[in-house]
């Protein structure tokens, strides 16, 4: 690297010559010395140590076309060669619409060597006042910390893989992280109440199963009539939903992959598919020639995967569809509302609901985490029961029971 000096007035102009660009012209790094405390230009001796300190400064930076590249051209190569490789598609699926929403309208029309701290400050704060596109309002900051997440990573990879940056910029800007997520755990009774409306819903399998096996939706949605063995009572999680929709996909899970498990299926959950799958039988007469055989545990009236997303909405056009689909079932949402519950309750809930009532009843922390696929079994304490009063409530009449005096209610009298 080379770099030249020139007296402007009484200041010193450097310019230091990096390389080459994509586009073929040099790229160049300028600074400016103002004038000394006397308001005289600094000597040129030491005008020379400030050139070398300047390009010495410079010398850690490779990969000069990233550099100068575009914030929006940057983000599209770093999800096409390191995210895309490297995530599920689901995951990719959701950086990218960020990236293309939130990111590429506030910060992509700059150099990736031009965004400073001041800008991702910014964008934060717009975020929190009014980044909901529909209705002006702020985003939460449990949202607006995932937005920070991906952009820590997109800035991290330039400046610790690629080096084309001295330092990411958001590393020194502000944002509040929020509290851990509180669940919406359903009890016994939040259950009697669920079931007393979905018991009628076309859909009512899948929320018993949810309930009483803990799987995550994309395991539930993926299974095929293969992987469940009724008269043993076991099934068996061999891939997941990679992708929703008309051109949906499936993600075939690894040997090793801890997610890859077996799990048992309870007496009452086997009747219930069993029913199941004989109305599922009657629907695919009715599609006939319509029906796509994907062999699937839980799926449409004409045999296609279920988006995921349905489950959380009604159907308001049903006759756009090969068969008629208006009895689907009725939304998740639906459902919480006709049983009178809290319409925060997510479709995950079930899953965490699962935990909670299997540790309440006793079983093992270590095999709840098995069941659910997880490689720790501490991770079920943490993430599933912290927000259950029924726990904390019984662990303080233990307390009480065990260490204080049998007389301790005739004493307060």
């Amino acid at each position: 690297m080379r770099g030249s000096k020139r007296r402007r007035g009484e200041s010193w102009e450097f310019t230091a010559y990096i390389g080459t660009g994509a586009d073929g012209k040099p790229i160049r790094e300028y600074k400016t010395i103002p004038p000394g405390p006397d308001g005289k230009a600094i000597g040129e001796r030491a005008a020379d140590r400030e050139l070398r300190t300047f390009i010495e400064s410079l010398t850690g930076l490779r990969n000069l076309d990233f550099a100068k590249m575009r914030f929006d051209s940057y983000l599209d190569w770093w999800m096409a060669n390191v995210q895309e490789p490297n995530c599920q598609e689901s995951s990719v699926s959701w950086q990218r619409g960020i990236i293309k929403t939130k990111f590429k309208p506030a910060l992509g029309h700059l150099q990736l060597n031009q965004i400073s701290t001041a800008n991702i400050q910014g964008f934060y704060k717009e975020q929190l006042t009014s980044g909901n596109r529909k209705t002006g309002e702020g985003l939460s900051p449990r949202t607006v910390s995932g937005y920070a997440k991906i952009l820590n990573a997109a800035l991290n990879y330039a400046a610790e893989n690629l080096k084309c940056i001295p330092e990411n910029p958001a590393k020194g800007a502000r944002l509040d992280q929020p509290g851990k997520r509180q669940y919406d755990i359903l009890d016994g009774d939040d259950l009697d109440r669920f079931f007393a409306v979905a018991k009628k819903d076309r859909l009512f399998a899948l929320y018993v199963f949810f309930v009483l096996t803990g799987l995550r939706k994309s395991e539930a949605l993926a299974l095929r009539w293969q992987d469940i063995d009724l008269d043993q009572g076991v099934g068996t999680i061999r891939r997941t939903v990679a992708q929703y929709g008309t051109d949906f996909r499936f993600k075939k899970l690894g040997k090793n992959e801890a997610s890859m498990r077996k799990f048992p299926l309870p007496k009452m959950l086997v009747e219930v598919l069993r029913g199941h799958k004989a109305r599922q039988n009657e629907e695919r007469l009715r599609a006939g020639e319509v029906w796509q055989n994907n062999d699937l545990v839980f799926c449409y009236a004409d045999g296609r995967l279920i988006n995921g997303r349905s489950l959380l909405r009604k159907f308001t056009n049903p006759g756009r569809f090969k068969v008629d689909r208006s009895n689907q079932g009725c939304s998740f949402r639906t459902i919480l509302a006709r049983a009178g519950l809290p319409l925060e309750t997510r479709l995950h809930d079930l899953r965490h609901s699962f935990a909670t009532l299997l540790l309440e009843s006793g079983e093992n922390q270590a095999l709840i985490g098995a069941m659910l696929g997880h490689a720790d079994g501490s991770m079920v304490t943490e993430l599933y029961t912290h927000s259950n009063m029924t726990m904390k409530k019984q662990a303080a009449d233990r307390l009480a029971e065990k260490y204080m005096p049998k007389d301790i209610l005739a004493r307060s009298k």
